[in-house]
């Protein structure tokens, strides 16, 4: 616990000027706006998400007023519960302490996360990968179907890009070898919520959604460097320091494959459900050209962490270092962002406040 504790207080170090970005763009939309508070209806271009923008904010603004510090601390709670249940699926996945908070640490210092410590309004990935989370810990720690079902719910109602989530459950029925008829509960729960969403609420009207299949391979290639954390825009840096980072991180990576094979204890299952979790989570984005972020893959890099964990693990010493050059890369991505990301290009004069 002690490491865990570690982390997140590390977390708090790195991203502690986020705590006093202000409102921006939507955070203004939905502050301002008079149907808030109705959660059946849904606001501007078909977005429903009632518990992540109606209830966040409506409840936010009446609890902080108009201070986003108060927004961006709730924010920081839910996703240091996120950790949490990560480190306890990892427990369960790895068997191994030590492999699991590596996994915290992949994933916690991860940049491409950039955007939900310094956004708000990203609220919807935020709460929706906790309840995603809390579902399966529910569901395969705590034995409980109808609470892991009740988080489903809580889950699609955040964002409605987890309606993915029992392509993920299947993946975990193939690597803990155990298959639950439960599951036509939750394929039933995201065929009821389909039909709502298309039917009633409605579907996204902006052209930013437009899909191409022929996006798909250029798209994965940009995101898995993301996975691999190299900040967005990194085309832009002429901080050399970054791309060397990561090229050490690279040898490490495949210097540390290379004593895992040697070592002939291989997890096959362990890699082909990570290969597939890393595709399902973010399966919608996969075709989406014109809306990329970084942000989408708050639930598909758990998959990597894995990997890293798994790999780096084989070895104290290629541990050690892989953790200390991917915190200094993390360290230098924060560092770029910060200068260079929309985010915080356009957040700046009025547009940040009320």
């Amino acid at each position: 616990m002690l490491i865990f504790i570690s982390i997140i207080l590390l977390t708090i170090l790195i991203y502690w000027p986020s705590f006093t970005a202000p409102f921006f763009q939507d955070d203004i939309i939905f502050l301002t706006s008079p149907k808030i508070s109705d959660f059946f209806t849904a606001l501007p271009q078909g977005i429903y998400r009632p518990l992540s923008f109606q209830l966040f904010y409506s409840v936010g603004r009446m609890i902080f007023g108009l201070n986003p510090l108060g927004f961006h601390l709730i924010l920081f709670f839910i996703s240091s519960l996120s950790l949490y249940l990560i480190f306890r699926l990892s427990q369960k996945i790895l068997n191994n302490d030590l492999k699991a908070h590596t996994v915290v640490f992949f994933y916690a210092f991860n940049v491409s996360l950039f955007a939900n410590y310094y956004w708000i309004a990203v609220s919807y990935f935020v709460l929706g990968n906790f309840f995603i989370f809390l579902s399966l810990y529910l569901l395969w720690i705590k034995k409980s179907q109808i609470l892991s079902t009740v988080s489903y719910i809580a889950a699609l109602l955040s964002n409605e890009v987890l309606f993915v989530f029992p392509l993920l459950l299947i993946l975990t029925f193939y690597y803990f070898r155990k298959w639950k008829k439960f599951f036509a509960v939750f394929l039933s729960l995201d065929i009821i919520y389909l039909i709502l969403k298309t039917s009633v609420f409605g579907l996204p009207k902006s052209s930013s959604y437009t899909t191409s299949l022929f996006a798909f391979l250029p798209l994965v290639r940009w995101y898995l460097f993301r996975a691999l954390n190299l900040p967005e825009g990194i085309k832009r840096s002429s901080d050399y320091s970054i791309f060397i980072l990561f090229i050490l991180f690279l040898i490490l990576f495949a210097y540390g494959f290379f004593y895992y094979i040697k070592s002939r204890k291989i997890n096959y299952r362990l890699f082909i459900f990570s290969l597939l979790w890393f595709f399902m989570a973010a399966l919608p984005f996969f075709f989406l050209p014109n809306h990329m972020s970084s942000f989408y893959l708050t639930v598909s890099l758990f998959a990597v962490c894995l990997v890293f964990a798994e790999i780096f693990s084989v070895n104290p010493k290629i541990l050690i270092s892989a953790l200390i050059v991917y915190f200094l890369l993390t360290w230098r991505g924060l560092t770029f962002l910060s200068q260079t990301h929309w985010i915080i290009l356009k957040n700046t004069g009025p547009i940040g406040t009320l």
